[in-house]
């Protein structure tokens, strides 16, 4: 019996900034650990990293809460950094792949509304991680984690 979750943690990076295998390793879909790799820092970037600057960051952050209170979604935490954001929030019916699509793509509208993002630039990388929370302890740790462990 599958049960529905009570919100998402949804995890999205900047295009460029958080190279796959880089010195802080990473995490594959399957859920597996990527160590680092020495080759990475060597091997050219294509996508120059792009990193957020307060302004910036305001603007993601009033596109996050827009999108939510247009589609009537509990926003529970954010946390936009200079190269990604955190995001839990309360989507009934609606899959975290949507969410995710949906709040990147208001953020970069009104990113470029303001000219920090040029008409064809991708600021964010393809998809990022959707976790399911199914409980209210769930619920609280990761909005703690949001809330309180951001650098």
């Amino acid at each position: 019996m599958f049960n529905t979750p009570i919100a998402y943690f949804l995890t999205f990076t900047v295009r460029g900034s958080w190279r796959h295998g880089d010195s802080r390793g990473s995490w594959q879909r399957s859920g597996r650990f990527v160590a680092p790799d020495a080759n990475v820092g060597a091997a050219p970037n294509k996508n120059p990293p792009h990193y957020f600057n307060e302004e910036e960051c305001r603007i993601i952050e009033n596109a996050l809460e827009e999108v939510c209170k247009e589609r009537q979604w509990a926003l529970h935490e954010k946390s936009v950094l200079s190269n990604h954001v955190h995001v839990v929030v309360t989507a009934p019916d609606v899959p975290p792949e949507t969410v995710m699509k949906l709040l990147k793509a208001k953020a970069t509208m009104r990113l470029r509304k303001a000219g920090f993002v040029g008409s064809e630039e991708n600021i964010w990388t393809q998809h990022g991680s959707t976790k399911y929370l199914f409980d209210e302890q769930a619920l609280q740790t990761v909005c703690e984690y949001v809330r309180n462990n951001q650098q």
